[in-house]
């Protein structure tokens, strides 16, 4: 027997979304990176694909995946 549960911790709406595979995660704090090598701190709440974007990133601003 097997069962698959989700939980939701939280729902927020208007928020913008940056993918993990642009966030480099293993620095202290988490940073993303547009393609103009401007360092930013994005992240906050994350869940398997994305992270919520706090302040610092425009929404059309175009990002570099994380090394």
């Amino acid at each position: 027997m097997s069962v698959r549960v989700e939980v939701e911790t939280g729902r927020r709406e208007d928020v913008l979304l940056a993918p993990r595979a642009a966030l480099d995660l293993g620095s202290d704090p988490p940073r993303a990176s547009s393609k103009g090598g401007r360092a930013r701190r994005p992240p906050g709440a994350c869940n398997a694909h994305d992270c919520v974007v706090e302040e610092g990133l425009a929404e059309s601003e175009p990002l570099r995946l994380a090394p």
